[in-house]
């Protein structure tokens, strides 16, 4: 239940999808990294309460450890608290939210994490913003995608951290090689990697670690390695990260907006593996797409236009590695940006938000 700690603000988390398993998507890290941080304040007080497609009520004690509610249970908690934050748009989580919000009035904050389902509230568009009191977008992109208007409600960008990565405990296996370039994330289309691939100069060596979505995807990029420095790591323990990020002169994430005749709306709205990146004092670049933009400019780290072969390339080939003045000069800035992409700093900006809308 709240816990009670020099009157704080009691805050009700509701979510989508069901936290469990062992491997979590960066949707459902970004929520348990944002309230373990909140955790860790004593002028706050939360439940999370997990909301599937199909209605069914969970209320999560951790990341992992998650507990079937019962319906009084929610509405005693949505009774008691000061804010409503729901991490989904086009969600039952959104739903259940309002709902609980006109029967208690209680303030609604919203942060969309992308994807959705077809829900009824989904047909009346940007109508459902209407309810909610204000906006915690990951980005300003963010905001605009979900269709927020500018006007007298509260509204903070809240990017993220990645330094949850540190406190991962580590498996204690042998560092990994050097190379010059890694890319970590899901292989899938909308990442870009086949473009890096086919970008990557000669000399440089380029370590691709993930979790083959599609299979034929993965085939396609082994087949465009044959002939290059390129080597994969599949399925990472989350213990091995830091010692892969740390093994490498950057991180790349050159997400495209369109791939083999698909054209994706949402490739990026925040990009977590750059701020994992930084958070382990490992520079990273990326594609100007969607949130990734804001990120790599607040951060002073280079940037690329995507689907630009040649600039792409171009960009790989004078990026300083390790070992050299210049690489000192970027390194030492991404370690100055890891203070800021912290979660601590997030909870922050977060409970901000949360005082304003409840005042």
């Amino acid at each position: 239940m709240w816990s009670l700690v020099c009157e704080p603000v009691r805050i009700l988390h509701l979510c989508p999808g069901v936290f469990g398993g062992h491997v979590l998507g960066g949707g459902d890290r970004y929520v348990s990294e944002l309230i373990a941080s909140l955790g860790q304040r004593p002028d706050v007080a939360q439940q999370l309460w997990v909301c599937s497609p199909a209605r069914r009520l969970f209320q999560a004690h951790s990341a992992t450890d998650v507990r079937t509610g019962r319906w009084r249970n929610l509405l005693r908690a949505a009774r008691g608290c000061d804010v409503i934050h729901i991490y989904q748009l086009s969600s039952a989580a959104f739903e259940v939210g309002v709902g609980l919000s006109r029967m208690f009035s209680k303030p609604v904050i919203l942060t969309d994490l992308g994807g959705g389902w077809s829900t009824p509230s989904r047909l009346l568009g940007r109508k459902r913003l209407a309810a909610v009191a204000g906006l915690a977008p990951l980005t300003d992109w963010s905001a605009g995608d979900v269709g927020w208007r500018a006007g007298d409600r509260p509204i903070a960008r809240m990017f993220g951290g990645g330094d949850h990565v540190l406190r991962t405990p580590q498996s204690g296996s042998e560092r990994p090689n050097p190379v010059d370039f890694l890319f970590v994330g899901r292989l899938v289309p909308h990442k870009g990697i086949h473009e890096l691939i086919e970008a990557l100069p000669a000399e440089r060596r380029l370590r691709i670690v993930g979790n083959a979505a599609l299979p034929s995807y993965l085939a396609r990029l082994q087949a465009s390695a044959r002939d290059k420095r390129v080597e994969f790591v599949m399925r990472p323990h989350d213990g091995d990260l830091v010692a892969i990020y740390r093994s490498a002169s950057w991180t790349v994430l050159p997400s495209v907006w369109e791939a083999f005749g698909q054209r994706f709306r949402r490739p990026e709205l925040l990009g977590l593996v750059l701020l994992e990146s930084l958070a382990c004092g490992t520079p990273c670049m990326g594609s100007r797409v969607a949130g990734l933009t804001e990120v790599l400019e607040r951060a002073g780290m280079p940037s690329f236009m995507p689907s630009d072969a040649q600039q792409l390339t171009r960009t790989l080939a004078s990026a300083p590695l390790r070992g050299t003045p210049e690489y000192a000069v970027i390194q030492e800035r991404a370690r100055y940006a890891a203070e800021e992409f912290g979660w601590a700093s997030t909870a922050t900006r977060a409970m901000d938000l949360y005082r304003s809308v409840v005042a």
